[in-house]
């Protein structure tokens, strides 16, 4: 049994990833700002992640794992900030392993700001000593993700969507096998060093995913792919709504196709 650091636990991802760790036998401690919705069988703090003493969070840690990471803007904190202050608590806690929740298509030279730090959070990562794996996950889909619901929702209010940037490839992956490649590459030394792409066996159009959801919920909607320039019009005017829905950068993140090279990487 190993003992666990997570941040970002409280999350989609985090919470299927705490089950699969419990269900190996991990002793899991989770640093969060509302410890309360911290999944049941872990160990809770509350912390506010870019104040606390992570070093002194981390002494004892087999590995600490970081999930933490947002849609919009500001992304430095979240995205750079922290992932630089993990990998000098992990040195100075002495902890043998790190990982890493980053995403596909993470560049310095990406279409955002979204893709640009999480590839600087990276940079932070490879900078530790010890053995650290990054993961770059396509979207991710399962119980409890958002954005089913997000595009259910939506088509409950109209019988016509418009869809911005509709033929924008996307290779959904499960969360179930998100959870299992992390909770696999703590048992690998040959992980160390190394940044996997996580994407499902299928490729979608983003208007072709949203059809998909359509028919698994039975609505029969009208589905309006917009042009590109109808899509930035779009983009700019959902930043003001609540959320918000949809924002510049993410119609900017949408212009590189969102797919992997190779398939599920086969260590896991």
């Amino acid at each position: 049994m190993s003992r666990i650091v997570l941040l970002g636990s409280t999350g989609f991802v985090g919470k299927h990833l705490c089950r699969e760790l419990a269900r190996r036998g991990h002793s899991l401690l989770v640093l969060a700002r509302n410890p309360e919705k911290a999944p049941q069988g872990t160990e809770a703090v509350r912390a506010d992640l870019l104040c606390a003493d992570l070093a002194r969070h981390f002494e004892g840690a087999d590995a600490v794992i970081n999930l933490v990471g947002v849609l919009h803007a500001p992304f430095d904190d979240l995205h750079v900030k922290l992932p630089e202050r993990i990998a000098q608590a992990c040195e100075q806690a002495q902890v043998p392993r790190l990982l890493h929740m980053s995403a596909l298509g993470a560049s310095a030279e990406g279409p955002s700001e979204y893709l640009k730090s999480k590839f600087s959070g990276e940079q932070a990562i490879r900078a530790f000593s010890g053995c650290h794996t990054i993961f770059r996950p396509s979207i991710i889909l399962g119980e409890g993700d958002h954005f089913v619901p997000l595009f259910a929702g939506l088509m409950k209010l109209t019988p016509i969507l418009p869809v911005a940037c509709p033929d924008s490839k996307l290779q959904p992956v499960q969360v179930s096998d998100v959870a299992r490649a992390f909770a696999d590459s703590l048992e690998m030394q040959s992980a160390c060093a190394r940044t996997f792409c996580l994407c499902g066996p299928e490729i979608h159009s983003l208007i072709g995913l949203v059809r998909k959801i359509a028919d698994s919920k039975g609505m029969r909607r009208m589905l309006l792919p917009l042009p590109d320039a109808v899509s930035r019009i779009q983009a700019r005017l959902l930043e003001f709504t609540p959320g918000p829905l949809m924002t510049f950068d993410n119609y900017l993140s949408l212009q590189k196709d969102n797919v992997c090279e190779e398939p599920f990487p086969e260590e896991f």
